[in-house]
């Protein structure tokens, strides 16, 4: 439903269809981790980008098997504060957030069935490649999702230099707060200067 209301139909018939959406793109996502085995970050149709990548993340240093020819870059950030017991200290998502988020962007088109109805899913650009950054973690309590500036920053440091086309930020600070203010103000303009979409 939310394609309509967007209208994303109009984007995809722009570039060919919604198999071309995003093609060549790589969206970084910082949030709360990925489940790379959801169907929609599958790498059928997909070539990693050659070149470029780096060869310090989670999946060049400690499980290949993480990544793949769609989901091309995993890092995750250090908490600075006490997390849920359950959490994961690498990119695997724990909470579902950075994985509705990251399905949302760039996800497969998938079918399911939803309360007996079949539906078809996908993200907008489905074509493009995925970099996830895990900087958001389950409170002590298990519950929500948090990050302290240290790990967001960090998080956006690596999205540039690893070569983000886009990065997502599906976060924010207290409500009230002046954006002119924040400290990630100067971060954001340096990133689009440097060609990045945030």
């Amino acid at each position: 439903a939310s394609h309509q209301v967007i209208n994303s139909q109009a984007m995809w018939e722009a570039v060919s269809g919604m198999e071309n959406a995003g093609k060549g793109i790589k969206v970084a996502i910082i949030d709360g981790g990925i489940r790379p085995e959801n169907p929609m970050f599958t790498d059928a149709g997909f070539t990693a980008p050659s070149g470029n990548l780096p060869s310090d993340d989670y999946c060049s240093t400690v499980d290949a098997s993480f990544c793949n020819n769609k989901l091309i870059v995993a890092r995750w950030s250090q908490p600075t504060f006490p997390v849920c017991a359950d959490e994961y200290m690498s990119p695997l998502g724990f909470g579902g957030h950075g994985t509705h988020v990251a399905g949302t962007a760039v996800g497969n088109k998938v079918s399911t069935t939803f309360k007996e109805i079949p539906v078809e899913l996908s993200g907008v650009a489905p074509a493009a490649y995925l970099m996830v950054y895990k900087a958001l973690y389950s409170k002590a309590d298990c519950t929500g999702g948090s990050g302290s500036n240290i790990m967001l920053m960090e998080a956006l440091e690596h999205a540039v230099n690893d070569g983000a086309d886009v990065i997502n930020n599906s976060w924010g600070g207290g409500a009230g707060g002046d954006p002119a203010s924040s400290p990630y103000k100067t971060m954001f303009e340096a990133a689009e200067a440097a060609g990045v979409v945030v």
